[in-house]
């Protein structure tokens, strides 16, 4: 009878024991996605405050946009880019910069997707303005590899 119930407490033991662990694991990979999202926001909101900047600059030069491109988007969406003849910039889905919108930048994820909504206002007339990206991975660092929400990239018109 000893033994039995000896068995049944090892037994309990053994599943609180082994559901911890499961518990660990789950909050691990949490903070893991927590992180990865966050490192992504951050770098999206570098991106945009030196693009924004560097395109509201009145002697803003073509060397430095492309410098920053290179710093933060795929080859694969640079190619796309230079491959259009659009009479707006895709990254910020308007003719003209102004750096005051940087200081209404709203990053938001969808969760487990690598997709963020970049949204901001348009002093000017007060339009929010929503950008939808896709990064991608690469070396522990985040790229931008494609502008999801912009339908011209995309040749859908």
């Amino acid at each position: 009878m000893k033994k039995r119930n000896l068995n049944y407490v090892l037994l309990a033991l053994a599943i609180v024991i082994l559901s911890c662990g499961q518990k660990a694991k789950s909050k691990t990979s949490v903070t893991q996605v927590d992180n990865r999202e966050e490192r992504a926001i951050q770098t999206l909101k570098e991106f945009y405050a030196a693009y924004i900047s560097e395109c509201d600059n009145l002697n803003g030069n073509l060397e430095t946009m492309a410098s920053i491109r290179n710093k933060y988007l795929t080859k694969t969406l640079r190619n796309k880019l230079e491959e259009q003849e659009l009479d707006y910039d895709p990254i910020i889905q308007a003719q003209d910069c102004d750096k005051q919108t940087i200081t209404t930048l709203e990053i938001n994820p969808e969760p487990g997707r690598n997709v963020y909504n970049v949204c901001y206002t348009f002093p000017y007339d007060n339009q929010k303005i929503c950008i939808k990206l896709f990064l991608m991975e690469e070396k522990g660092s985040y790229l931008i590899d494609d502008i999801i929400s912009d339908v011209n990239i995309h040749g859908n018109k």
